[in-house]
C-alpha cells in the first residue's frame, strides 16, 4: 500500500456508508455505520426483545452535548425496528449547561472541565424529533425516569457523561430487575483512550471506576464485557472494547431460552 494512501477495506465502507445496500444485520458487521457501537447496540437488543416477545423497546444516551450520537441512534433505531419488527423509543439525558462541577481526581480534572459540551435544546429537538429529551442533573433525572416518562423495557444505553460522579450516578438506572431487558447492552465512551494514551484511563477513576463500584456493590447484577467480541469482529476497531453488557440475574426473564 502507498504511503498516506487510504486501506481499500476503509474506503469500501465509507462507500457503502453512501450507498446502503443489504440489511442491517449485514451492514453492522462490517463496520459500515459512522457509531458501529450504536449500531451493534440497538440490533441486539431488538433481536433479544424479538425472542422474548417484547414488541417494544427503550434505547438511551447519556449525554446528548452535539446531538450526533443521537441522531445515529434514532436512523439506527428507525432500520432495525423495520428489520426486526420491534418498536424502539429514544430517550436523551442532559443538563443542557455542559459538564458539572468536576469533584476530585476521580472526576479526571486533568481531562474534564465544568462546562465542557453545552446542548442547544431547540436545535437537538429538531435534529431528532422521535427522541424525548430528559433534561437535569443526571442524579436527579434518573431517579424519576421510570415513574415520569414509562418506558418500554430498556435495552441498550449509551454512557458519555465523562465524569466518574455523573456515571455512577446514571448507572441507578439500573436500581431493580423492573424495566429493563434481562440482558442490556451498554457502551462506556470513556473509557478508550486516545491513540497517544495521554487521558490514561484506569480502573480508579472515570468510568471505569464507576463501573467497578457498580459490580461491587450489586449482588444479583454485573456489568461484564462480552467475552471474543473484538476477536469475532470482521473489522478490527476500538469500540468493542467499550461494549458491556448489564445481567441481571434475578429477572424473571433472565432463564428464558432464546435460541429456539
Amino acid at each position: 500500500m502507498i504511503r498516506g494512501a487510504m486501506d481499500p477495506s476503509k474506503l469500501i465502507r465509507i462507500l457503502w456508508r453512501k450507498i446502503p445496500v443489504g440489511s442491517f444485520g449485514l451492514r453492522m458487521k462490517f463496520d459500515v455505520f459512522t457509531k458501529t457501537q450504536y449500531a451493534f447496540g440497538i440490533y441486539y437488543a431488538a433481536k433479544l426483545a424479538k425472542a422474548l416477545t417484547i414488541q417494544e423497546i427503550s434505547c438511551i444516551e447519556f449525554g446528548v452535548a452535539s446531538g450526533q450520537g443521537l441522531v445515529h441512534m434514532a436512523n439506527a433505531a428507525k432500520e432495525v425496528s423495520r428489520e426486526i419488527g420491534v418498536a424502539i423509543q429514544l430517550y436523551g439525558f442532559d443538563r443542557l449547561t455542559g459538564l458539572p462541577e468536576v469533584r476530585g481526581y476521580k472526576d479526571l480534572p486533568y481531562v474534564w472541565k465544568s462546562g465542557f459540551y453545552k446542548m442547544d435544546l431547540e436545535r437537538i429537538q429538531e435534529m431528532v424529533p422521535a427522541a424525548k429529551l430528559v433534561i437535569g442533573d443526571v442524579k436527579d433525572t434518573v431517579e424519576t425516569f421510570h415513574e415520569q416518562y414509562h418506558p418500554a423495557p430498556i435495552g441498550f444505553v449509551s454512557f458519555d457523561l465523562d465524569l466518574h460522579s455523573s456515571t455512577a450516578a446514571a448507572l441507578r438506572l439500573f436500581s431493580s430487575e423492573c424495566g429493563i431487558l434481562p440482558r442490556v447492552i451498554c457502551y462506556f465512551d470513556d473509557i478508550l483512550d486516545a491513540p497517544e494514551a495521554t487521558a490514561m484511563f484506569n480502573d480508579w477513576t472515570g468510568e471505569l471506576l464507576a463501573i467497578r463500584e457498580f459490580n461491587e456493590t450489586h449482588e444479583t447484577m454485573k456489568l461484564a464485557k462480552i467475552n471474543g467480541l473484538y476477536e469475532r469482529r470482521y473489522v478490527r476497531a476500538a469500540w468493542p472494547s467499550a461494549i458491556y453488557v448489564l445481567h441481571s440475574f434475578e429477572h424473571p426473564r433472565y432463564n428464558d431460552f432464546i435460541f429456539g
